[in-house]
């Protein structure tokens, strides 16, 4: 059963109920009970075509579904890598999921799996008539972004938004792609505007100061880096990051070490690469030598043989 009221009036816009036959059925019949409410605020599709209505872009194994909600909200959250576990769970309980796949992939991607990411993109994509209008254009974005294809993922993220002008990962997801297509304006742009409209949301509101840093606005760096420290008590370790290089960038070289200091409580094994950007731009060849000596044996220690390669290459 669903009672929805408006909090601003306190009127009532939908009471309704619906039986899932099974538990097969929960799923489906959630989605139903969904388009009745979007119904009753106004979307004139909801209900039009029962079988799509009752498309959620849910697995009907409701295991699976816990498991992806969990995964899910760490994503949300900028915890990548603590969510990859929770998302593997959710294919393994129901392959066919491909909500499940598309954030697998994009949880695999931000914590630098690139290959494993494509795979689990690519199965995704084999159920992509299966999805909703908004999840097919919502994954089409996330598909092609990730590919490299800018220009179709902005498109597919814009036309999703026309409809659904608030749907929040959207909002993100087109900023950073224009980010990565060099278009640090429209970045910003669309930045802004999913922190106007989420400003509780952890990943929108420290993607900020990074298109600012990378626009050349180290000041708008500091202080919305600074800001959402502040407002959130963890933040993705980037958000330090971003920090530090916009201090040193600014002659601020005490504010710079804090902040990559502060970044050792989250992952101490990150803190190595702003230290030694900052030691290279000084030019003390002896603290890059050794703090990439340092790093090379922890990363070995750990089996990471692509990033210990990487500090063996500074070393030669």
């Amino acid at each position: 059963s669903l009672n929805a009221v408006d909090e601003s009036t306190g009127a009532v816009v939908l009471v309704a109920t619906r039986t899932a036959a099974d538990a097969s059925r929960v799923v489906p019949t959630t989605g139903l009970l969904a388009s009745q409410l979007r119904a009753a605020l106004g979307e004139t599709s909801s209900l039009s075509e029962p079988k799509l209505a009752e498309q959620t872009s849910m697995s009907p194994s409701l295991e699976a579904d816990h498991a992806f909600a969990v995964g899910q909200g760490l994503l949300e959250e900028g915890e990548d890598i603590r969510a990859v576990p929770q998302l593997e769970r959710a294919v393994s309980l129901d392959p066919d999921f491909a909500k499940a796949h598309v954030s697998l992939g994009l949880a695999l991607w931000n914590a630098v799996n690139r290959n494993e990411a494509n795979i689990q993109l690519k199965l995704a994509f084999k159920s992509i008539d299966a999805m909703s209008e908004r999840e097919r254009l919502k994954f089409l974005g996330d598909y092609y972004g990730t590919i490299g294809e800018y220009d179709r993922a902005i498109s597919a993220y814009v036309d999703l938004l026309a409809t659904w002008p608030e749907d929040l990962r959207a909002e993100i997801n087109l900023s950073v792609t224009y980010e990565q297509a060099g278009d640090l304006t429209s970045a910003l742009k669309w930045g802004r505007r999913a922190v106007e409209q989420h400003p509780r949301n952890v990943v929108a509101r420290t993607n900020v100061p990074s298109f600012c840093l990378q626009a050349g606005d180290f000041e708008c760096a500091v202080t919305e880096a600074r800001s959402a420290i502040r407002d959130f008590p963890r933040v993705p370790l980037y958000t330090y990051f971003n920090l530090g290089a916009a201090n040193a960038l600014l002659g601020k070289r005490v504010e710079a070490i804090e902040a990559y200091d502060r970044a050792i409580q989250g992952e101490p094994e990150s803190l190595a690469y702003p230290r030694l950007d900052l030691a290279f731009a000084e030019g003390r060849l002896e603290d890059v030598t050794r703090l990439a000596q340092a790093h090379a044996v922890a990363n070995a220690a750990r089996h990471d043989d692509i990033q210990s390669n990487v500090d063996w290459t500074v070393l030669a």
